[in-house]
Order: structure tokens, then sequence, then C-alpha cells
């Protein structure tokens, strides 16, 4: 998903203030998006209220190889969106694993730790309430 921000990142801050040291900058920034545009289209969006159903048919795989791409470009695309309207969430995946992730029995476990991170270092609890409410709705608090 970060790959992809940035990209999209790309593609609009060349055309404002392309680099100076990279010649025809601005030109070429339409091809960020063009190309961050291909890889989202390879994986299929799961609509919003199907999303929690998706994840939970889901997860076992996800867990069992948490490098598999068909997978993970699903939970991407479904929250890369929020990402690019509030670019101040990526304050908080700062704060990802600085815990024992192996002591969190369940993905809402883990979500409970990774707030519990943010908390105790004085971080606001943005990303972790929507990662909630987008793919464990019925879990959230």
């Amino acid at each position: 998903m970060a790959s992809l921000f940035v990209l999209h990142r790309l593609a609009t801050v060349w055309v404002e203030n392309p680099p100076p040291d990279v010649f025809g900058a601005s030109g070429f920034a339409p091809n960020h998006r063009a190309y961050a545009e291909k890889i989202e289209a390879q994986h299929r969006a799961v609509p919003g209220g199907v999303l929690p159903e998706w994840f939970s048919e889901n997860i076992g795989t996800l867990e069992a190889a948490p490098f598999e791409r068909d997978l993970n470009g699903v939970v991407t695309v479904s929250l890369l969106d929020r990402f690019r309207d509030d670019p101040s969430l990526w304050r908080g995946c700062g704060w990802l694993n600085r815990w024992d992730p192996r002591s969190d029995a369940t993905f809402s476990d883990y979500l409970d730790s990774w707030s519990a991170c943010l908390q105790t270092n004085g971080m606001e609890d943005r990303a972790t309430t929507i990662v909630r409410e987008l793919f464990l709705p019925d879990v959230a608090l």
C-alpha cells in the first residue's frame, strides 16, 4: 500500500513541484499514476459491505501466507483511499510491531496491541479504528 500511495503522491507533487534534478519530471508524473492504477486494477475490489465477510473467509490464508500478493492486493485497495484522503494515518503505521506480535492470538488482538502501543506512546489511534471498522465491524470498539 505504501508504494501505491507514494506513486500517487509523486504523480501530484511532480506536476506541482518537479524535482529540479530529474529532467522532464513533470511530464513523467502521469506515468506514476498510470502505473499505480494498473497495479490497483489487478486486484478486485470488494464492496465495503462485503469486505468483512471476505476478510473472514481469507484471514487464515493471509496469516499462513502473509506475502500472498492477490489477497494482500485486495486489502491494499480497500485501505488505500483512506490513507490517500488522510496521509496523517501513516504516523500510526510507524508504531507497527513495536511489541511481540506473536503474542496476539487473533487479528483483533493484534489491533488491540497496536492501539495500546499508540496510546502508550502518546499517538492518536485512528489507523487501527479505520482498519477495525473496515474489516471487523462487529468487533469495533
